[in-house]
């Protein structure tokens, strides 16, 4: 396993500096070192982008199709070419029989991209080293040998981000299996060290009685509706359920829920003190739209309700006081405002206009 970490390092090394060598550098290097493979006519039987998926460069199915046609020396030549020249380069060679020739043309239709389909020599040496050691940690988890802590955690949900990311941005499939080898380890690992044996009579009991006592204290003792006494029995009930597994569970589960309904009492403070600010007069409504029916031309009312409306919609999509009040109040209010009928003005009391009926409502 160190050996595989060792070689784990100098392989991610290579591949940053093989990324920075220019493409046509390390072909003509590759083309000097194997000037027999240099050239290959059955290979290079298209040109253009993702050629070498499309046609001449599957090792299995291409190079199986020539050694069936033409013989085991051009067969031969064509490997070489493929394994020595083409997968040496940035644009890599086609997976075998993930190539256009095999199911690459049913992963296509699928959405799969056939850079997702080929690897080079250096995307392959990483690759295989990161599946690698996910496949030995993945033994080890299943095996009980590995108990979860830091530097577990780091091993394999944090190897398995940086493998997903770095497989993303450089479209390697080894890398995204490596990735989900070292997040299943991390799975098992935490479960198999972190799984407690349940007692179920008492741990049922104090938590059916706790959620009972919760609800009737609620509901008759503080006297809140049948919706939020439910709430509140739940969430007793599932603070008990935890103190019974683990008294740090349960400790952090009353604190979470005591923050919780500390920023509910912010929130409903800020309400209240942006319903001051929004207060509207209910006389000096009733003056804005006599001035406003006292215009010869309609079009003018007509068209500052219009434009008052689509301001009352861009608020209550901007997401800043729909979360307050929501945008069905708000429409609501408006709606009785643009009205302007009696009957809806009798049921309100004198100064806060909108506010009481966004209370209402």
């Amino acid at each position: 396993m160190d050996n595989l970490e060792v070689a784990q390092g100098f392989a991610a090394i290579g591949r940053a500096a093989y990324v920075e060598i220019p493409a046509t550098k390390i072909r003509h290097f590759c083309d000097g070192l194997f000037p027999t493979f240099a050239k290959n006519n059955i290979a290079d039987c298209l040109v253009g982008a993702n050629h070498r998926w499309k046609a001449g460069h599957d090792l299995i199915l291409d190079v199986g199709k020539t050694l069936k046609t033409n013989g085991i020396s051009e067969a031969s030549k064509q490997a070489g070419h493929i394994l020595f020249t083409d997968f040496t380069t940035k644009s890599g060679v086609p997976i075998p029989l993930l190539s256009q020739s095999g199911l690459g043309k049913w992963l296509i239709k699928l959405g799969i991209s056939p850079k997702w389909m080929c690897l080079n020599i250096m995307d392959s040496a990483v690759g295989i080293l990161c599946v690698a050691d996910g496949y030995f940690d993945i033994v080890a988890a299943f095996s009980g040998n590995m108990q979860m802590n830091f530097e577990t955690f780091c091993h394999t949900f944090g190897a398995g981000t940086i493998e997903l990311v770095s497989g993303i941005a450089t479209q390697n499939p080894l890398l995204l299996i490596a990735s989900a080898e070292h997040f299943i380890a991390g799975i098992v690992s935490a479960w198999k060290t972190f799984t407690i044996h349940i007692d179920l009579v008492p741990f049922l009991g104090a938590t059916l009685a706790s959620t009972l006592l919760g609800f009737v204290t609620a509901k008759y003792i503080c006297k809140n509706d049948t919706h939020d006494a439910i709430q509140k029995s739940v969430k007793s009930g599932m603070i008990t359920a935890l103190f019974q597994l683990s008294a740090s569970f349960g400790y952090g589960a009353a604190a979470g829920c005591a923050y919780i309904e500390y920023v509910k009492y912010l929130a409903q403070r800020d309400s209240r003190q942006v319903a001051e600010v929004m207060r509207v007069d209910k006389d000096y409504y009733l003056k804005f739209v006599q001035v406003l029916d006292s215009f010869e031309d309609k079009k003018v009312r007509d068209a500052y309700l219009q434009l008052d409306n689509y301001v009352v919609n861009k608020i209550a999509m901007s997401g800043g006081y729909e979360s307050l009040i929501g945008s069905k109040r708000l429409n609501v209010a408006m709606s009785a405002l643009n009205a302007n009928t009696d009957s809806e003005f009798k049921q309100l009391t004198q100064g806060d206009f909108l506010v009481n009926y966004l209370e209402k409502y």
